[in-house]
């Protein structure tokens, strides 16, 4: 045999083996693999469960972080629960009041209450600009409308037309109050007004003429009522011509008089004038009363 048969046997007998080997891998080898992985996994398992550095440390620390979140919430929900239970919302305020000064141009509209007890945070008050109607207010009292002190017990619109529709509640930190409506034309009462009244119509009237003097002149002289009084309002025509009534009922459109007079002179005038007085203080005014003519004092 030539040495390239040699060759070519021996290339051979060695491809065949690389080829054996490329094929699966025998049953004995792949146990003993598989054998030796299960060993070191339960020798790496057996050594995390002895460890104290690991398992025990991480457990101790996750039963710490669990035990301080439930005691926190356990702590912070009591604390809400007997809050509310000290603060509940107010009771609504009470003795409403609210009138308007007709006597003011322009007309301002005033309110007052009593104040609710217990504790407040403010009030949350709604009003028309003018009355129309017995309406309910556009939403629940609460922050839409507007709000005013804990410390009010009044409250001023400065001009209306009429008397307004208006409504109120107090709140706190636990809700809002039954809402309450203001009584129209309830003016708060002092003791001032109570004792003041309007004045009684003066008395003892006289009207006259001095025909002896030109030009001639007329004479108005009247007793004062009793109690107190500002002043008197006074109106008289010219001349006479009938007894017909004032143009307006007594009051500021007339001439006024100061309260300590008791008499009054028309320097000059043709005939007698027919003439009308009434006397007033901050309760109203009195009666009016009309001169005789041709009455002179005595």
């Amino acid at each position: 045999m030539s040495s390239h048969s040699g060759s070519f046997l021996f290339r051979s007998a060695s491809s065949a083996r690389r080829r054996q080997w490329r094929g699966p891998m025998p049953l004995s080898i792949r146990l003993c693999l598989a054998g030796l992985v299960a060993a070191l996994a339960l020798a790496a398992c057996s050594t995390a469960g002895t460890t104290p550095g690991d398992g025990t440390t991480a457990s101790a620390g996750l039963n710490v972080a669990t035990s301080t979140a439930s005691a926190g919430l356990n702590l912070a929900t009591p604390t809400e629960a007997s809050t509310k239970a000290g603060v509940k919302p107010p009771a609504a305020p009470t003795g409403l009041h609210e009138w308007v000064e007709e006597s003011k141009v322009p007309v301002p509209a005033h309110f007052a209450w009593t104040p609710p007890s217990g504790p407040i945070s403010g009030y949350y008050f709604w009003t028309k600009g003018v009355y129309v109607g017995m309406t309910a207010p556009p939403a629940i009292c609460g922050p839409s409308w507007d709000k005013l002190p804990a410390t009010a017990a009044t409250y001023t619109i400065a001009e209306v037309q009429a008397n307004p529709d208006a409504y109120i509640c107090a709140f706190n930190a636990a809700g809002t109050s039954p809402t309450v409506h203001f009584t129209q034309n309830t003016p708060v009462s002092t003791p001032t007004k109570a004792k003041v009244k309007p004045p009684a119509a003066p008395t003892g009237l006289h009207e006259w003429v001095e025909e002896s003097k030109v030009p001639v002149p007329a004479h108005f002289a009247w007793t004062p009522p009793s109690g107190p009084i500002s002043g008197y309002y006074f109106w008289t025509k010219g001349v006479y011509v009938g007894m017909t009534a004032p143009p307006a009922i007594c009051g500021p459109s007339w001439k006024k008089l100061p309260g300590t007079a008791k008499t009054y002179t028309i320097a000059e005038v043709q005939a007698n004038p027919d003439a009308y007085i009434c006397a007033f203080n901050a309760a109203g005014t009195s009666p009016t009363v009309h001169f005789t003519q041709n009455t002179p004092l005595p």
